[in-house]
């Protein structure tokens, strides 16, 4: 296990030389309150007070903006990062990586990116925070450069393939094909909706097809243009092709079109989700205006019901904040007033 010391001088060299936002964890858990180190990197003295903790056994980066647009893309397996180096072998020689318990981080500067799930791992920029090397890894050994980042760490785009990449797939039926479709560059929502939802095996499609679209009706209105969600169907049905049994995409078609009619509650938009997230995820930066545990715990689930509404008004009763809270309904109706 790394000595305090050794891991304080890291986390002082990751600070002073890239910009980076550096906090201890324990394990994986950061043993501080992090949400205003996503605005504000630590001091020099506030990372010495932070790192005298004898629970600390590693540290980690926040991404995003406060990082100098840092983010880390996650592979969780080598397979994964292995077909990478292989199709983007300068990209690879290029950006700094580090060695996990199962898989790979590969480190680039790329602004304005948030958390993102993917099929084979995750890319972690704003809202998200990532165990550095030097850490010792809960499942034994320690995260370790196999690529060192040089005095500047590169800037990127998604050309360099950190990101799936989505082909164009236009038909003889006179499709534009999915970038054509959707104009400019692909929107990461679409995106992770189409990777989260791909079927593992035979026999998953019809159900699959069913939480591609309640996972698409999260942030796209019923109304969205027909052709467009017919490109988003083609394209899921082009990569779930090697999971399925019958490869006619009517059949695909027929599946999307009829669930997004009668889809009645898009994935991610509930009040348990909202809970789930809000214990899970990092607390939004209002949380640090109250002192009060159970005041922040409200207000960040506030915050995941209105990015699951989309900043629109959303539903919030008094019996669900008591029952999410812990607490007599009484008390929640006083919270929710304050």
């Amino acid at each position: 296990m790394s000595s305090p010391s050794s891991l304080l001088d890291a986390a002082l060299d990751y600070s002073n030389r890239f910009g980076w936002s550096v906090i201890p964890v324990a394990g994986k858990k950061p043993t501080v309150d992090w949400g205003q180190y996503q605005t504000e990197s630590p001091s020099d003295s506030e990372l010495s007070a932070m790192f005298a903790n004898p629970r600390v056994t590693g540290l980690a980066a926040i991404g995003g903006t406060v990082s100098n647009d840092l983010v880390i893309r996650d592979f969780d397996t080598q397979d994964g990062y292995q077909q990478w180096v292989k199709d983007y072998p300068k990209a690879a020689s290029m950006l700094p990586t580090a060695r996990t318990n199962r898989g790979y981080h590969v480190y680039a500067r790329w602004p304005n990116r948030r958390l993102q799930k993917l099929a084979d791992g995750e890319l972690r920029g704003e809202g998200g925070y990532t165990l550095l090397p030097k850490s010792a890894h809960p499942n034994g050994g320690h995260y370790q450069w196999i690529h060192p980042p040089s005095e500047e760490i590169p800037k990127v785009t998604s050309d360099i393939g950190i990101l799936p990449s989505l082909p164009l797939c236009g038909t003889q039926e006179g499709f534009m094909g999915f970038m054509g479709v959707i104009e400019g560059e692909i929107d990461q929502r679409i995106q992770e909706a189409i990777y989260s939802t791909l079927p593992t095996g035979p026999g998953q499609r019809h159900y699959q097809v069913f939480e591609l679209v309640r996972a698409l009706r999260a942030f796209l209105p019923e109304e969205y243009d027909r052709e467009q969600l017919k490109a988003i169907a083609r394209e899921w049905h082009r990569l779930a092709t090697p999971h399925m049994r019958t490869k006619s995409f009517s059949t695909t078609w027929s599946d999307f079109a009829s669930g997004w009619l009668r889809v009645k509650s898009a994935r991610g938009r509930s009040f348990s989700e909202a809970v789930k997230r809000a214990d899970t995820e990092p607390m939004p930066v209002a949380c640090c205006k109250y002192d009060n545990a159970r005041h922040k715990r409200l207000v960040a689930i506030c915050y995941q019901l209105h990015v699951q509404w989309q900043g629109k008004p959303f539903p919030l009763s008094i019996r669900q904040a008591a029952k999410g809270l812990g607490i007599e309904k009484s008390q929640a109706h006083r919270d929710i007033q304050m």
